[in-house]
C-alpha cells in the first residue's frame, strides 16, 4: 500500500491576479477482495514492502484465480480520494475481463494463463467473476483460433464465500488501548456504513476497524481471518456491483473558508445579477424581475476535496510558487 500524501503549490502571473486551490494532503480508499476457492483477488498491500506484478491497490487489477489465470488491468473499480471528515463511497464490479498475463507467473510451466504448450492461445478476453471460474468449452476444431474459444462458467458456482471484503485505505494508523484507531494521534471513527452487495443492503450497527499488515487502517466488511462487519457467507446471487458507504470523523474538517468563500461567490453573482435587472428594468419602464440564489452548501459525499481556495493565497501565487509533490509511505 502506498499513503500518498500530495503538497502542491500553484505558480502564477501577477497581471492574472488569481487565487489558486493548493492540495494539501488526500488519502485513498477503495474495495480490496479475495474469494474463497477461485482465489480472486484484489490486492491491498504490498508484498514484504514492494510491489508486485499482482495486482496492487489502489491500482484498477484484479488477479484471477490467485492472479494465475491473468489480470484484468481495466477492472471497473470506483476508488475515492479525500482529506477531511466526510462520508465516501467505493465500489468494484464482481466481474470483468481477463486483459493480460501476470508477470510474476510469466516463466512457470503451469501458467494458467496459456491454454496450450505453443502459447498461441490465451486466456486474454475471457470473462471472470468473483462467484465462478470461466474454462473453453470443448471444441470440435484441431486447430481453434483465438476468437473461436467459447467460454463458460461452471455449473454450480465454485466460489463458496468470501475470504475477505475490505475498505482499504493509505491512511497510517495505530491503535490505543482501548483499540480505538488513531490517526496523527487522534483518535478516528468510521460510522455509518452501508453495504449494497449486488442490490443486497446491509447497514451494520457498528463497523469493525483494525490496522492492516501494512499498518494503514481498514473497514473489516469481510473477514474470513478476523472480525467482520457482515457476515462471511453473505455471496451474491449474481454478478453486479459490490460498494460500501462509510463516514470518517477524526481526521480533520473542511476549512470553513471553502464554504465562505463559495456562498461568496455566489452571493456577489446573486447581487450583480439583481442590479443588472434593476437596470435593465429602469431603461424600459418594465416591472424588474429579481432572481435569488440561494447560497450554495457544501458536503463531503464521494468528493476528492482540496485545501481551500482563498484570497490569502494570491500572496503566494504573486510569488510563483513552484509544484512540490512529495510521496510517503
Amino acid at each position: 500500500m502506498k499513503l500518498r500524501k500530495i503538497f502542491a503549490g500553484m505558480a502564477a502571473s501577477a497581471i492574472a491576479m488569481t487565487a489558486f486551490a493548493v492540495s494539501a494532503s488526500a488519502y485513498n480508499a477503495g474495495i480490496a477482495f479475495q474469494t474463497a476457492d477461485t482465489w480472486n483477488f484484489r490486492n491491498p498491500y504490498y508484498e514484504n514492502g514492494e510491489e508486485s506484478g499482482v495486482a496492487q491497490f489502489p491500482a484498477k487489477a484484479v488477479g484471477v484465480q490467485g492472479g494465475g489465470y491473468g489480470l484484468d488491468t481495466e477492472a471497473n473499480c470506483t476508488d475515492v480520494s479525500f482529506e477531511y471528515d466526510g462520508t465516501y463511497t467505493v465500489s468494484i464490479a464482481t466481474s470483468g475481463t481477463i486483459k493480460e498475463e501476470n508477470p510474476e507467473y510469466a516463466d512457470k510451466d503451469d501458467n494458467g494463463f496459456y491454454l496450450d504448450e505453443e502459447k498461441t492461445l490465451t486466456r486474454a478476453g475471457s470473462p471472470w467473476s468473483m462467484l465462478t471460474a470461466y474454462a473453453p468449452a470443448e471444441s470440435e476444431e484441431t486447430e481453434i483460433t483465438q476468437d473461436q474459444i467459447e467460454w463458460v462458467g461452471a455449473d454450480p458456482a465454485t466460489t463458496t464465500k468470501f475470504n475477505t471484503v475490505l475498505v482499504t485505505t493509505d491512511i497510517p494508523c495505530t491503535y490505543d488501548d482501548n483499540d480505538q484507531p488513531l490517526v496523527n494521534d487522534k483518535a478516528v471513527t468510521v460510522k455509518d456504513v452501508v453495504v449494497d452487495m449486488c442490490g443486497t443492503e446491509y447497514t451494520p450497527q457498528d463497523a469493525v476497524c483494525f490496522k492492516s499488515d501494512s499498518d494503514y487502517l481498514t473497514i473489516a466488511i469481510i473477514n474470513a481471518y478476523g472480525d467482520s462487519t457482515i457476515d462471511e457467507t453473505a455471496l451474491p446471487a449474481q454478478d453486479g456491483n459490490i460498494s460500501v458507504t462509510f463516514t470518517i470523523e477524526g481526521l480533520a474538517e473542511a476549512p470553513a473558508e471553502e464554504s465562505s468563500a463559495a456562498d461568496t461567490t455566489e452571493s456577489e453573482a446573486a447581487s450583480s445579477a439583481d442590479s443588472a435587472t434593476t437596470s435593465t428594468s429602469a431603461s424600459t419602464s418594465k416591472p424588474s424581475t429579481t432572481t435569488s440564489t440561494a447560497n450554495g452548501t457544501s458536503d463531503n459525499t464521494n468528493q476528492p476535496t482540496g485545501a481551500a481556495a482563498g484570497i490569502a493565497l494570491a500572496g503566494i501565487a504573486l510569488a510563483g510558487a513552484a509544484i512540490v509533490v512529495a510521496k510517503k509511505k
